[in-house]
């Protein structure tokens, strides 16, 4: 980029061909050759040569103050750009960490922050798969890459009756709600639904685990449950009904609720909380929550969450395809769907805060990364569509993705399709007899 500077002063004419003596001016003899001095015309206007000598004088000032000021601009264009890199330099610190200036302190906040220390792909992993968030879209991304390179996932033992469930009130513990490892191994990956609790998960997972999540915007989460377990108000009840007086719904326990604030029980958000909500205790437990995980997607922002994730975990492009999977209806966004979201607001206090705090964060650290993430993004999205395509339609056996900055050249065959498209109790009957010979 190049800076003009126009100066809006011409410059000074140049000296006069009088030499300045004021009453005494003498023609240059040089200029015109006459040698007898000056003519009377010229002599008729002497107070004009004084004027000219005035003027002599100022122009030479006049020279030395636009020098003055040409240099000002200079000095001030230099002080801009300094003060304008401390200035980015100041925001990338409040970006990076929230913490202060403590060297060891930004080192965790980069680390949150996702920003990659090693060239190596992460297979240590725990996915916490909060109901009715886009859950099983990501869950299937882990399970296909698990199942591709032999890792050994925790596996719930049927204790809930489901076989793709660890627990619904409960965090994972060997023995009771999930299956030991296989012998001389141990666990690399947990990505069925459980209760998040970080000292339980770290008896049973590596010290290097990545630890990943999702959530969704709390009212469309809500929605979502209500069309999934329609046993949850009963018959005759609706989403209005409910919601003029949730409380006359609520389950007292709320480990056994799935519309009291249920992303952040999943979340294992202190229980006190659900019954007396405190903004202060919340916002330290989300402090918490932000040191004891590497990322948090938003549903409502997959593929911008899903390039976030390949960049921290270092997989490849292919790795993190995706198809959506459990698709549910579109909401218009009209007067009373926003009544609706407004009462619920007042109820969600825990979803709410816990949505905006992972949505805020997201794109802090997003941006981090600068540009070039902006343009995979956008190359990801175009990417999608093409295998989304190429999945629904019946094109072909395969189609060849050509190299790029971000990815070397691979192909998408049917066989990566129907794996896109698995449920997860599928998956499990694959795991347990490769998993436990």
């Amino acid at each position: 980029m190049h800076w003009y500077f126009v100066n809006p002063y011409p410059h000074p004419h140049p000296r006069s061909k009088y030499e300045k003596k004021c009453g005494k001016l003498k023609w240059d003899r040089q200029t015109d050759g006459r040698t007898d001095g000056l003519t009377d015309a010229e002599e008729s206007y002497s107070p004009l040569r004084c004027s000219q000598q005035f003027y002599g004088r100022w122009a030479g000032i006049s020279s030395r103050v636009n020098r003055l000021r040409d240099s000002m601009k200079r000095y001030i264009f230099s002080a801009s750009l300094v003060i304008a890199t401390l200035l980015v330099w100041v925001n990338n610190i409040k970006l990076f960490g929230k913490y202060d200036s403590n060297t060891n302190q930004r080192t965790k906040a980069l680390r949150v922050a996702g920003i990659p220390n090693n060239q190596k792909q992460v297979h240590h992993i725990f996915y916490l798969k909060v109901h009715k968030t886009g859950s099983s879209t990501v869950q299937n991304v882990f399970l296909r890459y698990g199942i591709d390179r032999n890792l050994t996932f925790v596996v719930p033992n049927n204790s809930t009756g489901y076989r793709n469930v660890i627990s619904y009130t409960d965090t994972a513990i060997p023995g009771y709600n999930i299956i030991p490892p296989p012998k001389d191994k141990h666990f690399e990956m947990l990505c069925f639904h459980v209760i998040y609790n970080r000292t339980a998960l770290d008896k049973i997972l590596p010290n290097d685990t990545k630890y990943v999540a999702i959530v969704r915007e709390p009212y469309l989460q809500f929605d979502s449950t209500l069309r999934y377990f329609k046993h949850v108000l009963g018959d005759g009840q609706n989403v209005s009904t409910f919601l003029k007086n949730p409380h006359l719904h609520k389950n007292e326990d709320v480990r056994g609720s799935f519309t009291n604030n249920r992303m952040a029980f999943e979340f294992d958000f202190p229980e006190s909380l659900f019954r007396d909500f405190n903004s202060h205790k919340t916002q330290e437990y989300l402090k918490k929550l932000d040191e004891e995980f590497d990322v948090v997607l938003v549903n409502e922002y997959m593929e911008e969450s899903i390039v976030l994730l390949r960049r921290i975990l270092n997989w490849k492009v292919k790795d993190v395809i995706f198809l959506i999977l459990n698709k549910n209806v579109l909401h218009t966004l009209d007067n009373t769907e926003l009544e609706k979201r407004q009462l619920y607001r007042q109820y969600a206090k825990l979803d709410y805060a816990l949505y905006e705090f992972f949505f805020e964060r997201l794109w802090r650290q997003i941006n981090i990364f600068g540009q070039d993430i902006f343009r995979e993004i956008s190359y990801f999205k175009s990417l999608r569509r093409s295998v989304e395509n190429f999945c629904s339609t019946d094109s072909g056996p395969f189609i060849f993705v050509q190299n790029s900055t971000w990815s070397e050249s691979f192909r998408v065959s049917r066989k990566d399709c129907d794996d896109m498209l698995r449920h997860e109790n599928d998956y499990v009957d694959m795991i347990l007899p490769r998993q436990y010979k």
